[in-house]
């Protein structure tokens, strides 16, 4: 189930359980809808037919089928068929408002209990919303439009505003059309994230029935804006102006051009390496406005052997473009190639000075992951170097010194792996801390917390690939053996890193208000144990001997049902641009 309030996954529906959702409605007040063939619905009230419903005209009836129905509140129900989905008169059978929106059959509605709104479901994989009391004559478009792929989801307005999973944002974007003969454009919701990405305003349009009202309630001035009026710019490498190019020195210039095509000017450049921001934050060229189309040339290191992916990225105030990707290769004439390295910083606080928020197993958790990583990744790596930073050596100094570790070992070529198992929360400003084993909770946490800020800070400067393994829980909700996030714990951390200023591949242990279960007889929390079970082997699928990043992440969904009874979803959020590479070897 989801919870449109919460905007999150709800408890699964089960035989106790069902009686608590809102169905369908076919028989109310002394109305009843019965299906009178496959084409029509009958309105009877005391066993006499007093209207007939037909949701399609007589030449469609021959292909139509009506699918589902309900009664709705003031005389009204609503049919849905293949074809059509539609609001009638039920004394009468005339046809009052179509809902338009669904581009496939309609196979199933339920009324809000309060009656205001209407949930359908299409052969089209979304849901709608409606509000079936909207002002007006005319065809009545959907409040709120979702989709769903297992746990990632997405929820929007026909505005372009929306609400997602942490990696949600690549579930829906928006076609443009350019004219005849030319290609349309796609534009994935994640470019727009800086402007439409409002998750406050998407729970407040179900209680005020509109957006214009809901940007009211959120406290916002601003007035509402779509996506047509805010397209990105348009992005390309000029050069090397071939897809794929072998170059003949370990460096290439990049020139990039980028022009407006909405209402923003382009206000900085940067390259995307591998799925990686090329020099952090210095790698960003930035640009005043003041002109229509800017452009740039960049120097990129090459790693010998290595078929690098460049893309180019153009950002404006309140969206991005990217270019199409190119590959570039150099092989030096005489050099060896070079097996990257990996880096292992494996960050676990269960022994806090605080006894309140003393854990059980997340010093352990880390010391596992090492000695997996150690044992099952040569031959993969020029060589593995690992860090522990457990329990009273985790201390925000320690912390920050390990990440800064990171950043001081790796290169353009090399892979880290940051593991944290320990407590996480927010201060009164909404700041995500990483909670350090001395950590006091008396004072702000800024004085003795790892800030969001300082991680995504030098994450962003760290080159190479850098996979991220998150088991934060909920500091001061702890029960038993059972960890409770709060809804926004890490899931907003988590989108992004994802993204495209920070590049980094999150693995986080659970979603939304799930608890991290952790598990006494294994002496381990159950992310681990999965984690370290797929990394020993068990997620080889293709039996290749080595476990990729994607096996690893199938593996650790299907345990981790089986681990937790479905009670605990994990989720992996890797940015569009980095292929999935093997972690882990069983040779």
């Amino acid at each position: 189930s989801f919870n449109l309030k919460l905007l999150e996954h709800g408890e699964p529906v089960t035989e106790s359980n069902e009686g608590r959702f809102q169905r369908a409605i076919f028989e109310k007040n002394g109305l009843k809808l019965e299906s009178s063939g496959i084409s029509s619905v009958d309105v009877n009230r005391n066993g006499q037919t007093v209207a007939v419903l037909e949701p399609t005209s007589d030449y469609d009836k021959a292909y139509d089928r009506v699918r589902c129905f309900t009664l709705l509140a003031d005389n009204r129900a609503v049919v849905g068929s293949g074809f059509a989905l539609w609001i009638y008169d039920t004394t009468s059978g005339e046809r009052l408002r179509q809902l338009d929106g669904h581009s496939g059959a309609i196979w199933s509605m339920s009324p809000s209990p309060d009656g205001r709104y209407l949930l359908t479901g299409s052969g089209d994989m979304t849901l709608r919303v409606w509000d079936v009391n909207a002002k007006g004559d005319g065809p009545i478009e959907p409040l709120l439009s979702l989709f769903f792929a297992e746990e990632e989801w997405i929820a929007w307005t026909p505005q372009g505003y929306y609400a997602s999973s942490p990696g949600g944002e690549r579930l829906m974007g928006w076609h443009v059309n350019n004219g005849r003969e030319q290609l349309a454009s796609f534009f994935p919701a994640s470019q727009f994230h800086k402007q439409f990405y409002r998750p406050d305003l998407i729970q407040e349009v179900l209680q005020t029935g509109s957006v214009q009202q809901a940007l009211k309630g959120t406290g916002s001035s601003e007035r509402i804006t779509t996506v047509a009026e805010n397209l990105p710019p348009e992005v390309e490498i000029l050069s090397p102006s071939d897809a794929s190019t072998v170059a003949s020195s370990p460096e290439v210039t990049v020139r990039v051009g980028a022009s407006q095509t909405g209402s923003n000017p382009v206000t900085s450049l940067q390259i995307l390496l591998d799925g990686r921001p090329l020099n952090g934050q210095d790698g960003i060229v930035q640009f005043d406005g003041s002109s229509r189309a800017v452009n740039h040339s960049f120097h990129v290191p090459l790693v010998p052997g290595v078929e690098h992916r460049i893309v180019a990225r153009a950002s404006t105030a309140v969206n991005f473009g990217v270019s199409k990707e190119i590959t570039v290769a150099y092989q030096a004439p005489s050099a060896t190639v070079r097996l990257p390295s990996l880096y292992v910083l494996a960050i676990g606080v269960a022994d806090y000075d605080d006894e309140s928020l003393k854990l059980e197993f997340a010093d352990d958790d880390a010391r596992h992951l090492a000695d997996v990583l150690q044992e099952r990744s040569f031959g993969l790596f020029d060589k593995i170097d690992t860090r522990l930073v457990i329990d009273k050596d985790a201390t925000q100094k320690g912390i920050l010194g390990g990440l800064l570790w990171l950043k001081q070992q790796m290169t353009q070529h090399d892979i880290a792996i940051l593991f944290y198992s320990g407590h996480g929360a927010r201060d009164e400003t909404g700041k995500f801390y990483l909670m350090p084993s001395d950590v006091d909770t008396s004072q702000p946490l800024v004085l003795s917390g790892v800030d969001e800020d300082q991680v995504k800070g030098i994450l962003q400067g760290i080159p190479g690939r850098l996979l991220m393994m998150l088991d934060a829980c909920h500091a001061g909700v702890i029960g038993g053996d059972r960890r409770k996030n709060s809804t926004s714990l890490v899931d907003d951390l988590v989108r992004e890193l994802s993204n495209d200023d920070y590049g980094v591949i999150v693995m986080a242990s659970s979603m939304g208000r799930e608890y991290s279960l952790e598990s006494p007889d294994n002496k381990s929390g159950m992310f681990t144990l999965a984690l370290c079970e797929g990394l020993d082997g068990k997620a080889d699928y293709d039996g290749d001997k080595y476990v990729y990043l994607n096996e690893l992440d199938l593996y650790i969904s299907q345990r981790m049902k089986d681990l937790t009874g479905g009670k605990q979803h994990p989720t992996t959020v890797k940015p569009a641009t980095i292929r999935t590479f093997p972690i882990s070897s069983i040779k």
